[in-house]
């Protein structure tokens, strides 16, 4: 054993210089309001056909994983609220307004407290012809984010007329300060655009006259938003993003008078829209135009891997995407969720496993297999980076996951006959841990929620899980499951905790023990189906599913928006998607 592990040490230890160079580190700013963002991922596209010129986008403060949008001038008096995900949930149509030119959104908190409302700004005017402008306050509907689609007529709004103190100008964003529900509108053509203010109360019945607060260090502003904590402020140009932070018991004028720093922004055709989540986690975009694609841009943190990133999306959409390896013609094939298109590569070695995984901390799965009768790992980063490393020997199982945290999945193997694992870790260079036994079954995942992954095994004989938590010497064990269950942990409530799960091939049940407290019961395939869980609607749960390997069919139950089938596959092909899938063919 001592030789064999010198043999894999050794060969490998130039090959992880290599994959060393890929992975950047990150630096985070120092401010309170840790306005430091990963680049974008696309969350989904937005499809219906009456979204075509979004011009505004808004998340809702009282339901969860909604937002809306609307369109610009030419379009009806419509708000529709969609999910996270894109999916078109409700049209609301305001009556007895004609929608002039609407320009921009905001949602939060109003005349009556505990209440949130919308904020519509009909505010455009491209000549600057327009003596008065108007923003439509109405309370928020209930909309579910999981829902069918519906629609409702609004007549319960209030009209908040304005005039500009200094004269009729073009303005798409509108902005409201939840902290003391005063309403902020920018201007956009002059070379410094003007911040007025629209005082709370805001009068109903007559005309509120903006006061000019000052000028901003920016030009052809289309968007903005204060976060729902009132500490942040986005303002967007077309190709930029401008963030400020506030300071406690300081105004919007006061805080933004300071230099903005510039945030990440994507390429977008016509993008006019940003919005903060609601839970500050980071902020989206849209563009103009039909179908296209929901941008979100992640906030870091320093003791986590970069949020949206699961280890079967290869597109960097937040999804994890359905796809099949065919080991006899080293062949994968991938449906990528965010654009709907197919890809096909071919990558790694006759007979290998595919083992993905974001080997250089891009925040995308990397193509990657591991040949168990040599121990090579081979991994296709693009077209032009690859690397191929030694590591393992026979008899080992591949177990890579991040078990330093730093956002880079690591080469590991298990060795059931002595219960050892090997870790080449990407900070921490190779470990040996012996955890385990020859009737056991690796089961390693992130399960107090610290972004490391934990070493554990399943006991199949008895469904006793050991755990052993990163940076803990204890060992934890709970019994969950029995011999005729296959393990599957994932973070099926959404909490940053992977879950005890286990799912029963002879009925189909999976049985859930959620670190949010409670045990979940839920029937979904049957003897012939490979469970493979994911998080295949991006809203942060991991989403039961199985593939029928026979028919190359998926069955996926998402907790976004339900039952999804697709046919992706053939006999001879295995589903990469789950580490459980990959136990299952070993």
């Amino acid at each position: 054993m001592i030789a064999k592990k010198a043999n894999f040490y050794g060969s490998f230890a130039k090959s992880v210089a290599i994959v060393a160079t890929f992975y950047c580190s990150i630096v985070y700013a120092d401010n309170v309001c840790n306005p430091a963002f990963f680049s974008p991922v696309v969350k989904g596209l937005v499809t219906n056909s009456a979204i075509r010129e979004t011009s505004g986008i808004a998340a809702s403060r009282r339901n969860p994983n909604v937002l809306y949008v609307h369109n610009d001038s030419g379009n009806g008096p419509q708000i529709f609220a969609i999910n996270e995900v894109g999916r078109l949930l409700s049209t609301l149509t305001v009556g007895g307004w004609g929608a002039r030119d609407w320009e921009d959104i905001a949602v939060g908190p109003g005349p009556v407290d505990g209440v949130n409302y919308i904020y519509i700004a009909e505010t455009g005017d491209n000549y600057a012809r327009w003596p008065k402008c108007y923003i439509l306050r109405m309370p928020e509907p209930m909309v579910s984010a999981t829902q069918s689609e519906t629609s409702a007529t609004v007549t319960n709004y209030d009209v908040l007329t304005f005039v500009y103190p200094d004269g009729p100008r073009d303005a798409e964003t509108v902005m409201l300060d939840p902290l003391t529900k005063d309403i902020y509108v920018v201007s956009k053509r002059e070379a410094q655009v003007g911040l007025y203010r629209m005082p709370y109360p805001q009068s109903v019945t007559g005309t509120n006259v903006l006061q000019f607060i000052r000028t901003l260090p920016a030009t052809w502003v289309v968007s903005g938003d204060i976060s729902p904590s009132g500490y942040e402020i986005l303002v967007k140009e077309p190709n930029r993003i401008l963030h400020w932070c506030r300071q406690t018991g300081q105004s919007i004028g006061a805080a933004m008078a300071a230099a903005p720093i510039t945030l990440p922004c994507a390429s977008e055709p016509q993008g006019e829209a940003i919005a903060w989540r609601p839970d500050g986690s980071g902020y989206f975009t849209l563009s103009e135009g039909r179908n296209q694609p929901l941008h979100f841009f992640a906030r870091q943190n320093p003791d986590a891997p970069p949020p949206g990133y699961t280890v079967h999306d290869f597109n960097g959409d937040g999804r994890a995407d359905i796809s099949v390896f065919w080991g006899a013609g080293d062949s994968w094939y991938l449906h990528q969720s965010g654009s709907n298109t197919f890809a096909f590569q071919t990558w790694g070695d006759r007979g290998a496993l595919p083992v993905p995984g974001d080997y250089n901390g891009d925040g995308f799965a990397d193509l990657a297999t591991y040949n168990p009768e040599n121990g090579v790992w081979k991994l296709k980063f693009d077209a032009t980076n690859v690397v191929a490393a030694q590591f393992g020997f026979a008899g080992v199982k591949p177990v890579p996951a991040d078990y330093d945290g730093d956002g880079v999945t690591d080469l590991a193997v298990f060795h059931p006959a002595s219960g050892t694992w090997y870790l080449m870790m990407s900070t921490g260079g190779f470990q040996t841990r012996q955890f385990g036994w020859a009737e056991t079954v690796p089961v390693p995942a992130d399960y107090d929620g610290d972004g490391k992954s934990d070493i554990a095994v399943f006991h199949p004989a008895t469904g006793n899980w050991y755990i052993r938590l990163s940076g803990a010497n204890s060992t934890t064990l709970i019994q969950f499951g029995w011999g005729a269950t296959v393990p599957v942990p994932a973070d099926y409530d959404g909490d940053g905790k992977e879950d005890l799960a286990v799912y029963h091939p002879a009925t189909g049940n999976w049985y859930i023990r959620q670190s949010t407290g409670g045990t979940t019961v839920r029937q979904f395939g049957w003897s012939a189906a490979t469970p493979v869980p994911a998080d295949y609607d991006g809203d942060g749960a991991a989403d039961i599913a199985v593939y029928h390997q026979a028919a190359g069919n998926w069955y996926l139950m998402r907790s976004a928006d339900g039952f999804y089938e697709q046919t992706f596959g053939w006999s001879a092909a295995v589903p990469v998607a789950s580490a459980a899938a990959i136990r299952l063919v070993q």
